[in-house]
Parts: structure tokens; C-alpha cells; sequence
């Protein structure tokens, strides 16, 4: 490919041989062809590595970039920086696109002159490519405060990377933090007040692998990161006006009852980290009864507590099996 490619796909990549070759088998059937692909070794210690450098020798679209390990958020950083293409777009190492998935994304980028596109994704542990095709629904399209506001309420907008078009000049400024998990959502809400607009699609042309040892896949203590990055949500909307900062309560009061809940399926329910979660759900539940915008999950979460701790600890388990 000698033309600059308009979209840079970034793969990074960690110890998925297993299931790399079907991933690269779905860009490679891509039916759009201005695009290169940023494969980021992040240290392979399986044959991945290798595979890399086979698929790059092959066909010029491939480029691999190797490091030491360092993360999701360093090689997807660094996939960024050796990019050249005028947008941006992610996909995680173990999951497979739609033949139309990079096509759909420039088309609906082209259409609405927005900064970031997104479509829909399917999930489950083998992927199944009947379940992913194109919509007939209009696209919606955005400003950014309610693009904000959606993602925090968790309305139809998912904060992963991937099924996303971004335009380059977003990560001028702008990138993934390294060292936490749920590096996603920081990035998502720190950026969407940067952008224009954004445009979602009810097209279904991602399928999510769900893996087994994946870092949302399985649980760790690591996963508590989620109440430090919606704490910092919370204080950086401030500027944003009181409808906003609800917004953000209400993740973050999400992110507290999800995170108690496996804290006490995992062993930790009597730990600090575990009082820590219900302390932040006491103080954030009033008033999400009454807000119309608050999923119905979150407000059954909420008339729940009100049972008290063991009450809600018991149902919640019963009902999280």
C-alpha cells in the first residue's frame, strides 16, 4: 500500500495465539482498502510474536511494532504514535469485525463530520458471525455533553475502544493512562468534551470474545481501579453544570455496587475495601429514585440497599449466580 492510509487499525497484542489467526483473518477480509493495521507485541512470550512478523512479511497492510510488556494502555499508546492513517480505530487481539466493519465506521464518519463514530457489538465466549450485520435505523448523532452524559448513565453508549472511529487529532493531547484497568472509561469521559460531535450506529459489526484470564474476564483486587477513575470523573465534570455531575454520581455509584458485589463473592466481603464500596453507596443513593435518567438496574440496586448491608449483600449474590 503505497497511498497513506485513511484509517490505522491498533491490535495490540499479549499472549493470544490461540485465537490471533482468526482475528487477523477478519481485517485481512475487510471490503475497505485505505487502511493499515498497527499490530503492537506487548512483550509475547507464546508465538504470538512470531505470528506477527508472519503476517506483516505477507501483506504490506500489517505493520508490528515489539516492546516489553507494558500494558494494554502503553501498546495501544504506542500503536497510536507509529500510525499514520487520519483516523483511528482499536481492536483487541482475540476478537473478529464484520467484512464491513472499517468501511461502515469511515462512511459514517464521512456523513456526519463527527470526531468520533462508534458502532454496536455482539458478545459471548466463540465468536458467531450471524449475529453481526448492518441496521436499518438512522444513526443518532450527538453533541458532545450528551454524548458525556449518555456514556455515564450507560445509555447505549459502551466506553471500549474498539467499535470506535476517533479523528488523529484526539490524541494530539490525549491518550490511555498505563497502569490501571478500566483505562477505557477515563479515556472515553476525559475526551468526549474535546470532540464536535458523535455519531452512534445500531449496526452490530464487532463480536467481544469473552476469555477466560482476561483482565474484566476474571477478578482482582485491580478491578477497584473503577472507584478511583469515577472519583475523578465526579470532580472533572464539576464545570459541567449539576445535570452532569448527577450523571457522574450515578456511575459511580454503579461502579459501587458492582464492585462490592464481587468483592463478597470473591472472599472480601468483611475487607475495608468492601466497606469502602458500601460507605460509597450510602452516600450516593439519594435522589437516584426520583431521576428519571438512572437505569432501572441502578434504582433496584438502590431500593435494595436500603434492606441494609446483609440484606443486600444475600440478594444480591442469590441473584448475581
Amino acid at each position: 500500500m503505497n497511498a497513506k492510509p485513511e484509517i490505522s487499525l491498533v491490535v495490540p497484542v499479549y499472549n493470544v495465539a490461540e485465537y490471533l489467526v482468526e482475528c487477523v483473518e477478519s481485517i485481512s477480509r475487510q471490503d475497505f482498502d485505505r487502511f493499515e493495521v498497527i499490530l503492537v507485541d506487548d512483550g509475547s512470550t507464546d508465538g504470538s510474536s512470531a505470528f506477527c512478523d508472519m503476517v506483516a512479511a505477507g501483506d504490506s497492510r500489517f505493520k508490528v511494532v515489539h516492546q516489553a510488556n507494558g500494558g494494554t494502555s502503553v501498546a495501544r499508546n504506542t500503536g497510536v504514535a507509529a500510525a499514520s492513517g487520519h483516523y483511528i480505530a482499536f481492536m483487541d487481539s482475540d476478537d473478529i469485525i464484520h467484512p464491513s466493519y472499517l468501511s461502515r465506521l469511515y462512511q459514517l464518519a464521512n456523513d456526519s463530520g463527527s470526531d468520533i463514530v462508534m458502532v454496536r457489538f455482539a458478545e459471548g465466549v466463540s465468536p458467531d458471525m450471524s449475529r453481526l450485520s448492518l441496521s436499518c435505523k438512522l444513526p443518532l448523532k450527538m453533541s458532545p455533553m450528551e454524548a458525556l452524559e449518555r456514556t455515564l448513565y450507560q445509555d447505549r453508549l459502551d466506553t471500549g475502544p474498539y467499535c470506535k472511529l476517533y479523528r488523529r487529532h484526539l490524541f494530539r493531547s490525549s491518550g490511555f493512562v498505563p497502569g490501571i484497568l478500566y483505562e477505557d472509561l477515563e479515556f472515553i469521559t476525559r475526551v468526549l468534551p474535546e470532540v464536535n460531535h458523535v455519531t452512534a450506529s445500531d449496526d452490530v459489526l464487532y463480536y467481544y470474545r469473552h476469555r477466560e484470564g482476561s483482565n474484566i474476564g476474571s477478578f482482582s483486587l485491580k478491578r477497584l481501579d473503577v472507584l478511583d477513575v469515577t472519583d475523578s470523573i465526579c470532580k472533572r465534570v464539576i464545570p459541567y453544570g449539576h445535570s452532569m455531575q448527577l450523571a457522574a454520581r450515578d456511575r459511580k455509584l454503579s461502579a459501587a455496587f458492582n464492585m462490592f458485589i464481587l468483592l463478597g463473592i470473591n472472599g472480601y466481603g468483611d475487607s475495608a475495601d468492601s466497606d469502602r464500596c458500601w460507605g460509597i453507596i450510602r452516600s450516593l443513593r439519594g435522589g437516584e429514585l426520583l431521576n428519571g435518567k438512572v437505569r432501572l438496574k441502578n434504582k433496584l440496586g438502590v431500593l435494595l440497599s436500603y434492606g441494609g448491608r446483609r440484606v443486600f449483600s444475600f440478594v444480591s449474590r442469590i441473584l448475581a449466580k
